[in-house]
């Protein structure tokens, strides 16, 4: 064991008393610590406590990272949608269109649609008649950018047979199970998290490996509605209320890959 000469602990103490930030930036551990802090606030990032929730906000350069680091899983996400048997051309397909589907064979009745919107805000767990979710959806009233800006929503897939429906069974349930939950969130028109994820619902936080999403009006199956625009993805949310009443507001939403579509 070496002694340690007190006049250099002496010569450490004083130069930090008269040059702090430069005895703290010559070490590089520290100048890697302090560039990430200041990325992180001048990138926008800080947390959030609101009402026993805390709540993480990210910096905007990391949606454009992450999202150039999770290619591959996006790649193969899109490739996935189209992979899947079975799947119809609802935007090019005249007989599927608003005006001709109700009169298709297997078409819902105005009664079987009333079961199913109260199903659906039930929570029910079971698998859903794709094209009659799609009949549903196409009788709501559009949501508005206003509804959505500033709100966060929790999210939850309607099993319809899809690839979405993959992912629901091996991931999100087991997930759920630990406490884990989804949803999205739009901070304004320009700023939104297409996946926040939440644990006991205390505490929220963005996981961006698909990038930022804006969130405008555009026209879908004869409708103008709020749509949530993926800034890197092929990708495209279409809303519709399903419910707005006690303060309470339930949005039907149609994920599409171009011209497939995935109700969520």
């Amino acid at each position: 064991m070496s002694d340690v000469n007190p006049s250099s602990k002496m010569m450490v103490l004083s130069q930090f008393l008269y040059h702090p930030w430069g005895l703290l930036t010559s070490r590089p551990r520290v100048q890697i610590l302090l560039s990430l802090l200041i990325a992180w606030k001048v990138g926008g990032g800080f947390v959030k406590n609101s009402k026993g929730k805390r709540i993480l906000f990210l910096p905007q350069f990391l949606y454009d990272a992450l999202c150039k680091l999770f290619f591959v899983l996006n790649y193969a996400i899109n490739c996935g949608v189209y992979l899947q048997p079975g799947y119809k051309l609802w935007t090019l397909n005249d007989k599927l269109s608003p005006k001709n589907l109700p009169h298709s064979a297997g078409a819902a009745t105005d009664a079987q649609l009333k079961a199913l919107r109260s199903k659906i805000l039930s929570g029910a767990n079971e698998r859903f008649n794709e094209s009659h979710v799609v009949q549903l959806f196409d009788t709501l009233p559009p949501a508005t950018c206003e509804t959505m800006i500033g709100r966060s929503f929790n999210g939850r897939v309607l099993p319809t047979k899809q690839f979405l429906d993959i992912a629901d069974l091996c991931l999100v349930k087991p997930l759920q199970m630990l406490g884990f939950g989804w949803g999205k969130r739009y901070r304004n028109k320009y700023v939104g998290d297409p996946l926040l994820v939440n644990w006991n619902k205390t505490f929220y936080f963005p996981l961006p490996v698909w990038g930022n999403v804006s969130i405008d009006e555009i026209e879908y199956r004869g409708v103008t509605q709020a749509t949530m625009n993926y800034n890197h993805q092929p990708w495209q949310d279409y809303f519709r209320v399903l419910k707005d009443e006690n303060d309470e507001l339930v949005i039907l939403g149609v994920w599409t890959s171009r011209y497939v579509h995935i109700i969520t």
